[in-house]
């Protein structure tokens, strides 16, 4: 069996453009399908086994109740450890048999993980950092349990065969009243974000290995379309580590992570110039995660580059400011080509308003930007009628409608 089970998780956002053949590195150590909770190695199970204690692991000395009380401002991440006097099968540990619930009755996301006498329950850990929205609506980023909220803990011989008895402290304390020789535990979450993402054991990610590997040669330069098929498919790069990374953009982002072309160095970038990315996390889990890579553009052709990951990457638990420096995870180099010229096509989507650039940082000063997607209207609009050159290429918008001197709609296709 594996050593973890995915026992109810969602899809983890991602960058679609790109993806291409990225599953290779994402099977290797990867979750195998299972239908219980994850365990050690060994193959002497027990029958029957008596429940000893539940407690609510604190590392991060978040709670103010001891570790056996349920707690009542608890990290969305909190785990519960059940301990038994004998060793449960793991195909036999689930969402099923430990009933943890939320306020709506549904199972809460996690895996459980089994080790000899000991089941503990990880809430499926965040891939995207906590946002919250003007209204105070709060994202948790994927976090199993939700903050402000109830949940319960249910344990019985009805729904979890293997137990044939549970502690007597345990049963005075937390007697289900609708089946005495039940268990009914109640805790609820905090809603400070700063405690989030507590509760995991706190541990610092090591790097394991990246996609592409060290020293490989011909990657694709990420063309948009390439409609002359001069290169190999546009792709984007993974990069694994042994244990949960805090996905805050503090610690994973564009800021943190870096792509850098060794091969240009201008005055003010003497060790490479740094590349625009998009960077995500792909998969989370204590056991490992792997964080995804997107250029932002075309890459140079034929140039040395260097994926780089901050020295001090910050597991899921763990908080605080990076140093800024960054460790080489891998080299590569881009395909070129002997072609005179290469074609490649942009097309932008202005349906949505994903890409537009609303810093004022960014955008610069005295520029009046367009108005985008104005009222879900699909329309990118100019405050003034224009056209020119860019950097992509000559820019030339289709005229207007009769009698429109001001909307030209784009071919978002």
């Amino acid at each position: 069996m594996p050593a973890h089970c995915i026992s109810s998780a969602s899809s983890p956002d991602a960058h679609a453009r790109k993806r291409g053949r990225l599953l290779a590195l994402l099977a290797l150590g990867g979750l195998a399908g299972c239908g219980g909770g994850g365990g050690s190695s060994g193959g002497a199970y027990d029958s029957h086994g008596k429940l000893l204690s539940i407690e609510f692991p604190d590392p991060s000395d978040v709670n103010p109740e001891p570790t056996d009380t349920p707690p009542g401002t608890a990290p969305l991440l909190q785990q519960v450890v059940f301990t038994f006097d004998h060793r449960p099968d793991p195909n036999n540990v689930g969402s099923s048999t430990l009933q943890i619930r939320d306020e709506s009755g549904f199972p809460v996301p996690g895996t459980f993980d089994v080790e000899a006498e000991v089941v503990t329950f990880t809430p499926q850990l965040p891939t995207r950092p906590i946002t919250i929205s003007p209204n105070g609506t709060v994202d948790a980023g994927g976090a199993g349990l939700q903050p402000g909220g109830g949940f319960t803990i249910r344990v019985s011989n009805a729904t979890f065969k293997f137990i044939s008895k549970i502690d007597s402290s345990l049963l005075t304390r937390f007697r289900d009243p609708t089946n005495s020789a039940g268990l009914l535990i109640g805790f609820r979450t905090g809603i400070d974000p700063a405690f989030f993402f507590a509760g995991p054991p706190i541990v610092a990610p090591i790097f394991v290995e990246s996609d592409p590997v060290d020293g490989v040669t011909g990657i694709s330069p990420d063309l948009y379309t390439d409609p002359d098929h001069v290169f190999p498919p546009a792709r984007s790069f993974l990069l694994r580590f042994d244990a949960a990374v805090n996905p805050d953009l503090a610690n994973v982002s564009g800021d943190t992570f870096q792509l850098v072309d060794l091969d240009d160095r201008p005055g003010g970038f003497p060790n490479g110039l740094p590349l625009g990315i998009d960077v995500s996390v792909l998969e989370n889990a204590l056991d490992h995660s792997v964080v995804e890579i997107v250029p932002a553009g075309i890459l140079p052709f034929g140039h040395q580059l260097a994926l780089e990951y901050p020295s001090d990457l910050h597991g899921i638990a763990q908080s605080g400011t990076l140093t800024g420096t960054t460790t080489i995870a891998a080299t590569f180099t881009t395909a070129t080509t002997n072609a005179g010229s290469v074609n490649d096509t942009l097309a932008e989507d202005f349906d949505g308003n994903e890409r537009q650039e609303t810093d004022p940082e960014q955008t610069g000063t005295g520029v009046l930007p367009a108005n985008w997607n104005v009222r879900n209207s699909g329309i990118l609009q100019a405050n003034f009628a224009f056209q020119g050159d860019g950097l992509l290429g000559r820019f030339a918008p289709p005229p207007p409608g009769s009698g429109d001197t001001s909307v030209i709609v784009l071919d978002t296709t």
